[in-house]
């Protein structure tokens, strides 16, 4: 399914039939084509998301051993610590839902959101991960002590594809303090800025010349964002 490497189990009684489950289709653990990783904030492990493997794997940094390995969503992107380094939260670019590890056990829990989830932040607290998807686009804001989605999707511009299908997507960004999201939305030029706290966008910026990232100042006064098309970096005040 989607270039993973799984096995599928359906139920073929018609139209109340459908899929039953999903497993990895070889011995675990698999680990294959490894494409985002991220280190937990005291640099003693990093997580790796397996997109052919569908799986997300944790390994003790300075020896590389594997200390656990779970099976996420389908083709996992982006991922990241909580700042106590007690949670991985994982994106799933084909999967309606982001993916929650407890990092001591490996248990993993799925958040309900919509499809193809392609980058995620985590507040400075660690109380909630933000998550923006490509389909239906906008940000889901999920509070990570009850693993439930809190308030609506905040709708975006359009955050599809920008290098090739499927793959590279627009990007979003957090200011330090964890005030302010501020997503790309490549196709339709703009820059969404979201406020956190009232769960709410404040503004909607043209961004001439296809906005593919942005980053905050150290300040958080200015956001630098790149224009890919029109070979610029655009500020923001």
């Amino acid at each position: 399914a989607v270039f993973g490497e799984d096995m599928l189990v359906f139920d073929t009684n018609g139209a109340a039939g459908g899929l039953l489950r999903r497993h990895l289709s070889g011995p675990g653990p698999e680990g294959d084509r490894t494409r985002m990783l991220a280190f937990s904030p005291d640099g003693a492990r990093v997580a790796l998301a397996h997109i052919a493997s569908d799986s997300v794997a944790l390994h003790d940094a300075s020896t590389g051993a594997l200390l656990w390995h779970v099976a996420s969503g389908d083709r996992p992107g982006p991922l990241a610590f909580t700042p106590d380094g007690s949670l991985v939260v994982a994106t799933n670019l084909d999967s309606s839902h982001l993916s929650v590890i407890d990092v001591a056990s490996g248990v993993e829990s799925e958040v309900p959101i919509s499809q193809r989830a392609h980058q995620v932040e985590i507040a400075p607290g660690g109380s909630f991960a933000y998550a923006v998807t490509a389909t239906s686009d906008g940000v889901w804001r999920v509070n990570l002590a009850t693993r439930t989605v809190a308030g609506p999707q905040l709708p975006t511009g359009d955050t599809g594809s920008i290098g090739f299908l499927q793959q590279q997507t627009s990007g979003m960004t957090l200011s330090h303090d964890g005030a302010t999201l501020a997503v790309c939305g490549s196709f339709t030029h703009t820059l969404t800025l979201i406020d956190t706290a009232s769960w709410s966008v404040v503004a909607s910026v043209p961004v001439a010349g296809f906005p593919v990232r942005a980053i905050f100042d150290a300040r958080d006064e200015n956001i630098l964002v790149s224009a890919r098309d029109a070979d610029a970096v655009r500020v923001v005040r």
